[in-house]
């Protein structure tokens, strides 16, 4: 039987594969597509470029990375440009532009449409990798003769394939969604919201489905035979001087509001650190201002990759609770928590 690390590291070249192929098939999520799409298929940002911007420093910023070569951890920072950083290949460029329009051309506002475009994009891209999954697994994975990576690959899409046709369903609610959004219906979408007093040194977007509270009580289970519930979480600069994180949701979700009181139970002077926790916990699509990262000390770093590392292990089960240690990693403060639910 392989070690941890060899099978750890084989996940990882796995996943590597999977990325490579992903990229290859490119079509649009929107409703109305393909019958009224225009243009080619772009690179979509789930975090527009002035955002990234924001926190880059010579046009770079820091990104989560496979280092299949290390001894150490799998997982490492690297610079990526931010023309490249949090895109996917799910949208066409008249959609990408007529749909996102309103988040993209003006500052983000805690007004419902904006929160369903935002809930809306962000969980565009963690529904297009999981379809692509499906599709890759019909179509079978062969990179360059490998086949322990085809192997692994095949196991792998078996243990979950209950799970993934589940997610699969989902993409037929991510249609009603849009449906809802191109008609001006923005009444079912829900959102918690939390002000930092300065613009986050870290940037991250995307889509779980969360399984226990912060406090490591169960809300959701995985081997349920009904589609999950999926959250999207979006940690972004606002207004230039402040931030913000959103935590937001479409139709009625017990287990998302079961996370968000526990999250909202916890004292303000705990949430940024707790914050950073759940980010490095949950999203690969998470970047970095490199003056922050360069300046946190090696420990600190270590720790933060581990939770990703934890978290994106295939081989360990995931309904555990948010890895949350008590290391001040920002010392940023909350200046307000906004909602549309009762707490």
């Amino acid at each position: 039987m392989p070690s941890n690390t060899e099978t750890q590291q084989l996940a990882h070249r796995v996943n590597n594969a999977l990325h490579r192929a992903q990229v290859k098939r490119q079509y649009c999520l929107h409703p109305n597509a393909p019958d009224d799409c225009r243009g080619k298929i772009v690179r979509a940002h789930t975090v527009q470029r002035s955002l990234l911007k924001q926190i880059a420093r010579k046009g770079h910023v820091y990104a989560l990375d496979f280092d299949l070569t290390s001894q150490q951890s799998p997982i490492t920072m690297i610079k990526r440009g931010i023309k490249r950083a949090s895109t996917f290949t799910g949208y066409c460029s008249f959609h990408d532009n007529e749909l996102f329009k309103p988040i993209e051309d003006d500052h983000f506002q805690l007004i419902q449409q904006h929160v369903a475009l935002l809930t809306y994009r962000t969980l565009s891209m963690e529904l297009y990798k999981k379809r692509r999954l499906s599709e890759l697994q019909q179509e079978g994975l062969d990179i360059n003769g490998e086949t322990d990576i085809s192997a692994t690959f095949q196991s792998y899409y078996e243990m979950l394939e209950p799970a993934n046709q589940l997610a699969l369903l989902d993409i037929e609610v991510l249609h009603d969604m849009g449906k809802a959004i191109i008609e001006d219906d923005f009444s079912d979408f829900n959102y918690y919201a939390i002000e930092i007093d300065r613009k986050p040194a870290i940037v991250a977007s995307g889509g779980s489905t969360l399984v226990c509270d912060i406090y490591g009580s169960a809300i959701q289970d995985l081997e349920s035979l009904e589609p999950l519930d999926l959250i999207a979480f979006n940690l972004l600069p606002h207004r230039t001087k402040y931030g913000i994180a959103v935590f937001s949701w479409h139709g009625k979700s017990e287990s998302n509001e079961n996370f968000i009181r526990s999250f909202h139970s916890t004292a303000d002077s705990d949430k940024p650190n707790l914050l950073v926790n759940f980010v490095f916990h949950n999203f690969e699509n998470t970047f970095v201002a490199p003056r922050w990262w360069d300046g946190l000390p090696n420990e600190q770093k270590r720790k933060l990759l581990s939770k990703m590392e934890f978290s994106s292990d295939w081989f360990t089960p995931a309904n555990h609770p948010i890895t949350y240690d008590s290391t001040q990693y920002v010392d940023w403060k909350v200046t307000n928590t906004k909602t549309n639910i009762t707490l």
